[in-house]
């Protein structure tokens, strides 16, 4: 009789073994830290567990025997990944902890004793002279003002992301940094049947591909806060699942008919002309690369920014100006 067995991660921070046929759980692997945040097995049975708060990765073996494969600078582990020869990938997602804000209740307006009545037979001054009285004055309670509380209303900040990255951890222990992200979270892994690894980011939502020579490119960029999960189908294809918004998308293996790039803006940081532009770039073939230019004094651009230049296809060509700011900002379009 063939029994299949599962194993997942609990609340517990434990590992357990589950049956498909018997309805029972055996405690596997107690972890001292808070979350088992990804598993991963290999070929020989060993199970790998990504962990935070610490950073970790474990390493644990068909007996239940746990080793630290991997202790991160980072404080998590978020997910991994392992390819035909048995190397595993590790992708971190470290950030500052939300920030809650307690409360700012609105002050209470000051009020003055209702001695109007209690008075009436007295002067219309007596009132008066008895809140002014030294005495009166000293047992007086001063309202509260808008000093005396702090904070906002209740409201939990964005995680704030730092540079994150994916690690290659070969069978030897062995831990190259391969792929790094600043102010992005890795969020997901997948290897696909050529060892090329893909990479699914937040919260800017972002598609990677590593190659065997470990060269990273950028597949897609979505509107999209998060890629969640990336999932390969047999045919090649490639879906992945967002989140804020949800929905899903696919990935073929075939090459779009054009894209466009837009690099970020460079600053010169000091008075400047253009010169010659060059570039270095893999092409399938009949495809080609054009790029334009442009420039402006400030670092967002806007109507105040030239005109993309004419297209270049000549590497080392040189860049006819049409615009001379005082400050020279500029940026790339690919195509």
């Amino acid at each position: 009789m063939e029994m299949a067995t599962y194993m997942q991660p609990q609340a517990t921070t434990g590992l357990y073994i589950r049956s498909q046929t018997k309805v029972f759980q055996q405690f596997f692997f107690d972890s001292p830290y808070s979350n088992i945040l990804d598993l991963v097995v290999d070929d020989n049975g060993n199970i790998y567990a990504a962990c935070e708060p610490e950073g970790l990765v474990y390493k644990i073996t068909t007996n239940g025997n746990a080793s630290v494969l991997y202790d991160a600078d980072e404080n998590e582990i978020h997910c991994l990944a392992i390819d035909r020869n048995g190397i595993l990938y590790a992708g971190t997602s470290s950030g500052v902890p939300p920030v809650l804000h307690s409360p700012t209740p609105t002050p209470p307006e000051a009020q003055l004793p209702l001695l109007m009545e209690e008075l009436s037979d007295e002067s219309s001054t007596a009132w008066l002279d008895y809140i002014l009285s030294d005495t009166n004055m000293n047992n007086i309670k001063q309202p509260s003002t808008k000093e005396d509380y702090v904070g906002e209303e209740i409201k939990e900040k964005p995680i704030t992301a730092e540079r994150n990255s994916v690690y290659r951890i070969d069978k030897d222990g062995r831990v190259r940094e391969i792929f790094a992200v600043q102010k992005s979270f890795i969020l997901c892994l997948t290897v696909d049947g050529n060892n090329d690894v893909f990479v699914g980011t937040g919260n800017k939502a972002k598609l990677f591909k590593i190659n065997n020579n470990e060269e990273a490119s950028l597949l897609y960029e979505f509107c999209e806060s998060q890629v969640l999960d990336i999932l390969l189908y047999k045919d090649g294809s490639k879906y992945m699942v967002t989140g804020n918004n949800a929905n899903i998308y696919q990935l073929s293996n075939e090459y779009s008919n054009e894209g466009t790039y837009e690099s970020t803006v460079h600053d010169t940081s000091y008075i400047s002309t253009w010169g010659c532009i060059s570039w270095k770039g893999k092409m399938p073939s009949q495809t080609e690369i054009k790029l334009s230019t442009r420039s402006g004094n400030n670092r967002k651009p806007d109507i105040t920014w030239s005109d993309w230049s004419q297209e270049y296809q000549l590497n080392s060509e040189k860049i006819k100006k049409s615009f001379s700011p005082l400050h020279t900002i500029s940026g790339y379009p690919y195509d």
